[in-house]
């Protein structure tokens, strides 16, 4: 999607756009997804979608979102980390449908004020807060919410810490 949106910068954009994918994969299947920060959708803890967005000229903001529908297996190397809707559910889904759901509720979402995404992505998300993780495997630490601008918050052994990006993994 190309959106033209002056309220919702980049990371709350994102955050967004998770909020919509969510919400149009848990209404439409009946499954209940989870997000993990910044931009993943998943479910039974693996990655059902991911979220990309980028400035373009113009101030416009090119979104990319790609959810894993009818596939009824990944290579061995992506097994045990990405799953489909067909794999969960057992049948298959109308991708035009999600589809035109995830445009009309990323809409819907993308307008919100940042305040309120970052707020609703903290509610809807057990990876934002009291999640022990590992960042990039480098950094471990329990997830303590979203500053105002929607980087992580990260209780370290070092102390609080801002995450600004990064592979956000659950630790075992």
């Amino acid at each position: 999607m190309v959106l033209r949106l002056p309220t919702a910068p980049s990371p709350a954009l994102t955050m967004a756009l998770g909020l919509a994918v969510q919400r149009s994969v848990d209404d439409l299947t009946g499954v209940t997804t989870d997000l993990r920060w910044p931009n993943d959708v998943m479910l039974n803890e693996r990655k059902l979608a991911g979220i990309l967005v980028q400035s373009a000229e113009g101030g416009a903001l090119i979104a990319g979102i790609g959810v894993n529908v009818n596939q009824a297996n990944f290579p061995e190397e992506l097994a045990a980390i990405a799953t489909s809707l067909k794999i969960e559910t057992g049948k298959d889904h109308d991708k035009e449908t999600l589809l035109n759901r995830v445009i009309a509720e990323s809409l819907r979402y993308a307008a919100l004020p940042q305040a309120e995404i970052l707020n609703q992505f903290e509610e809807h998300s057990t990876y934002v807060k009291g999640k022990t993780v590992t960042v990039d495997g480098r950094i471990k630490g329990v997830t303590a919410g979203l500053d105002a601008n929607g980087f992580l918050l990260l209780q370290t052994d070092a102390g609080l810490q801002t995450i600004l990006t990064g592979g956000l993994r659950a630790y075992k």
